[in-house]
């Protein structure tokens, strides 16, 4: 009997320690888990149209960068040029992980224009009356904000209004040249987006013809600054 009691004595305290050992420990909290990455949650892939508006500035230039003489007028090359304009775009984006590579045409109309005035004094003036590009698109997607690259083909329309001169004539041609510039577009749910673009262009020269004894040869080089809206389908 002596012994069986000094055996559940033992065995007793046995389990008395190891019950206080085991509330002393302290109490850690579960490890959090590691969240992923979130995922891009806009995704640019798709076609879309829209509208723009904005500002224009730049210069005409001549055969060679010499004068070019209409009307009684001996005018120096590269003269300012500025006007407002406004248009339309169409495009489409393809998106892998996050770059965006795409394709967009737009035409614009435009006020740009210079008057220039003759020996005799009268008002000669050579307008921008349109212009469009089609070009590609190379992009980066940080989610809803897309900074862009831009280049390609533009092509416009000139007028060389000469009626006010002794001339009394005026001409209309098409011109063909390039264009390059950048950009960055902020998409505010999956159907509208907003961008602001820079384009530098050079539509090259084209032979207008006012009843001078030589035609006048003129091309356009400018500046545009534009903002607009897209709609994505």
């Amino acid at each position: 009997m002596t012994v069986f009691k000094t055996t559940l004595l033992a065995t007793a305290a046995v389990f008395a320690l190891g019950t206080a050992a085991h509330a002393a420990d302290p109490i850690l909290p579960a490890p959090t888990p590691i969240a992923p990455a979130p995922a891009l949650a806009h995704d640019w892939s798709g076609i879309y149209l829209g509208i723009n508006a904005g500002f224009g500035s730049g210069t005409t230039y001549a055969e060679d960068d010499d004068a070019y003489d209409f009307g009684g007028i001996s005018q120096n090359a590269f003269d300012d040029i500025s006007g407002f304009l406004g248009g339309v775009q169409a495009g489409a984006n393809f998106q892998a992980d996050m770059f965006v590579l795409g394709i967009e045409g737009d035409i614009q109309l435009s006020t740009m224009s210079q008057t220039v005035t003759t020996n005799t004094p009268n008002e000669a003036t050579m307008s921008l009356d349109y212009f469009g590009t089609v070009r590609a698109r190379a992009g980066v997607a940080l989610d809803n904000v897309m900074p862009y690259l831009t280049g390609g083909i533009a092509y416009g329309g000139g007028t060389l209004d000469a009626e006010d001169t002794g001339l009394n004539a005026s001409d209309s041609q098409t011109h063909v040249g390039w264009t390059v510039g950048g950009g960055v577009e902020v998409a505010m749910d999956e159907s509208v987006s907003f961008k602001a673009e820079y384009l530098y262009t050079d539509l090259g020269k084209s032979d207008y013809d006012v009843g001078s004894s030589n035609d006048s040869n003129i091309g356009f080089k400018f500046h545009t600054i534009r903002a607009g809206v897209n709609f994505h389908f």
